[in-house]
């Protein structure tokens, strides 16, 4: 039976005031991606066994949460224009060849123990993940679909006046599998996650801050770049905490019940490549950050 103690009773009540304050915001609407990966949540941990994050020191801890905040100041400072420091392609070195080296360094690890602390490799890459990563994308395909249509009016009347555009599907999903898919559940999960992991000892509130700190990564963003939220805080505010937040408690429990990065990084890239094609059949397609 699961146990929640005052602090993490505290920190769930928190994630959904900061939830119901997107949905205020936002509109009933934003309830959707909730109902979508509920069933998912339950899905992952019973479909996998639960896992225990790599121990780390204290060096670890800090030199990981000092980065990330160094690394959120970076992508403010792109997303406004000021400095051309961020893109999907620079963030293997930002989120994936810094922090890795530091978390080398500070565990005194060889590269292959490196890659195994972070969930890339070891023992739980070689429990079965494979077809349960592959049914939970066919359980959100049916759901993000919809969510294209609600967000971007895409009917099929639209999708067979131009079906070639989902051969564009497989090329997305190998583009976000080399960007944002790996890099930032390298980071978020399998640094961020752990790290929280290990100072607070507590699954709950890793999940629930490392989650909340990928949705602030992605407010600069919202609040500069993204069309429906430029320019207006409270919006871009609302819109991370009903999508990035969502998804990020998401994919933190997948990570926390399988222990294997390679399954939450098949999702990140599935979600988002279904969105990047969906955008293909608009008048004005967008590959959004993230």
């Amino acid at each position: 039976m699961l146990k929640i103690n005052s602090k993490e009773a505290i920190g769930i009540f928190i994630a959904l005031a900061l939830y119901g304050f997107g949905v205020f915001v936002m509109g009933i609407a934003a309830i959707s991606l909730l109902a979508m990966i509920a069933p998912l949540c339950i899905f992952a941990v019973f479909a996998f066994r639960r896992g225990e994050p790599k121990q780390c020191n204290q060096a670890d801890n800090t030199l990981g949460l000092f980065w990330l905040a160094i690394y959120i100041a970076l992508v403010a400072l792109t997303a406004k224009g000021m400095l051309p420091l961020v893109n999907e392609f620079s963030n293997w070195l930002w989120l994936v060849v810094i922090p890795l080296a530091a978390v080398k360094i500070s565990n005194k690890a060889t590269v292959k123990e490196t890659l195994g602390i972070v969930g890339l490799c070891g023992e739980a890459t070689k429990q079965p993940w494979k077809k349960k990563t592959a049914l939970m994308c066919l359980m959100l395909a049916p759901f993000l679909i919809w969510a294209a249509h609600a967000r971007f009016n895409i009917t099929f009347g639209s999708i067979m006046e131009s079906p070639a555009t989902l051969l564009l599907f497989p090329v997305m999903f190998l583009l976000m599998m080399l960007t944002a898919g790996s890099t930032e559940e390298i980071f978020f999960r399998g640094i961020v996650q752990r790290n929280i992991y290990n100072a607070a000892k507590s699954q709950v509130i890793a999940v629930l801050a490392s989650a909340l700190l990928f949705a602030l990564f992605h407010f600069p963003w919202a609040y500069f770049s993204w069309p429906h939220t430029q320019g207006n805080a409270l919006l871009s505010a609302a819109n991370i905490m009903t999508e990035q937040f969502v998804s990020g408690v998401f994919l933190g429990i997948v990570f926390i019940r399988s222990s294997n990065l390679w399954t939450v990084i098949v999702l990140h890239s599935f979600i988002n490549s279904v969105w990047a094609t969906a955008t293909f059949f608009t008048d004005s397609p967008i590959l959004r950050f993230g």
